[in-house]
């Protein structure tokens, strides 16, 4: 029932979201639309997607380091494989592919998945703590850019602009405390496996036993916490994680055959990354989609002077080169996996 409600509210957001963002479009100019497609420079466009594809190698990487203090020889294309099919599955359906890819990874490596799951709790907390400081950063140097990229639409002036943003940066905040609490009990303390023996054991023993043994799992994954000589390489990875993201941005804005577009520097690029960063952290929508397209516009009329088209042509290119690319390498890592599901080798071997 629940996740009928959530396609159901997600299908009525993009419904709402591609209804407002079209509606000022004359009929018109979806000539002008159809015609800016295909006079993109598909050489920056292929530059993005190569791009595009270094920042989910590098993501791949990233989680094996956040599972080297537990199987320190964990296979790359396993890790590549999971994240690319768990990206797919949120394009489909928000949040879905955070299961997926622990169930994906860990089958195929042979390991427990409550490990594979941990590892994506901390992966979370790099990602919240990422957003915020590019967000703070954006908000001390340019705070008039962002005023107008929330003025927009209208739903709120330039002066109040600030306010929401800090309204946003604090709920940010909570969820950031919420989710390190939670960690740090699991990580620090003995809290969920007194609470899964002495309260839901006393109910239902056999219960109360599962959930300590998965507790202990999920603990066990977040185990890089306690390993300081991983902490600048998960630094150097999370810092190429968003540089390869700038860059995206950048080429793809340069993609464009538009006079505004051709002066973009790497620094309104990185501006227009943070909003839409945030935006697809926070849509409620498969993909972010509508979502996505309204605030690439607003953007990248506020950042560099383009017309309500121009922002629109930019959603839309940005959203299939971030998306499309997902979409079709999380099918072919799909095909991949369900070819050979043996748990691998190397790991097998080092657990013995």
């Amino acid at each position: 029932m629940k996740k009928a409600i959530s396609v159901g509210v997600s299908i009525v957001v993009v419904a709402l979201a591609i209804w407002y963002i079209t509606g000022s479009i004359k009929p018109g100019e979806w000539v002008l639309i159809a015609g800016d497609f295909t006079n993109l420079d598909v050489s920056f466009v292929m530059l993005a997607l190569a791009i595009s594809m270094m920042s989910h190698i590098t993501r791949a990487e990233r989680y094996r380091t956040i599972l080297r203090p537990l199987h320190p020889h964990l296979s790359f294309m396993a890790s590549f494989n999971a994240v690319m099919i768990g990206y797919a599955f949120n394009t489909i359906l928000p949040r879905a592919g955070e299961v997926v890819r622990p169930v994906v990874f860990a089958k195929r490596e042979g390991i427990p998945t409550e490990e594979a799951i941990g590892a994506i709790l901390i992966e979370r907390i790099l990602d919240v703590v990422s957003i915020m400081m590019a967000l703070i950063l954006v908000m001390t140097t340019s705070g008039d850019t962002l005023a107008r990229i929330f003025a927009y639409y209208g739903s709120t002036s330039a002066d109040s602009a600030p306010i929401e943003t800090q309204a946003i940066l604090s709920n940010l905040s909570f969820a950031l405390v919420g989710l390190l609490a939670f960690v740090g009990m699991l990580v620090f303390t003995r809290l969920g496996q007194v609470f899964s023996e002495r309260v839901v054991g006393r109910l239902h023993k056999r219960i109360g036993d599962a959930l300590s043994r998965i507790i202990t799992k999920i603990a066990d994954g977040l185990r890089v916490i306690k390993k300081p000589r991983l902490y600048i390489r998960l630094f150097i990875e999370t810092v190429l994680v968003w540089a390869t993201y700038c860059f995206v941005s950048f080429f793809i804005i340069k993609a464009m055959p538009y006079p505004s577009a051709a002066g973009v520097t790497i620094g309104q690029a990185s501006i227009i990354l943070v909003v839409i960063g945030l935006g697809v952290t926070l849509a409620p929508t498969p993909g972010a989609l509508g979502i996505y397209q309204i605030i690439a516009q607003a953007s990248l009329v506020a950042v560099c002077g383009a017309t309500p088209v121009q922002g629109f042509v930019f959603g839309m290119i940005s959203w299939i080169v971030n998306y499309g690319l997902v979409l079709l390498g999380g099918f072919i890592c799909w095909l991949s996996e369900t070819a050979d599901t043996r748990p691998s080798m190397r790991n097998s071997s080092s657990s013995m």
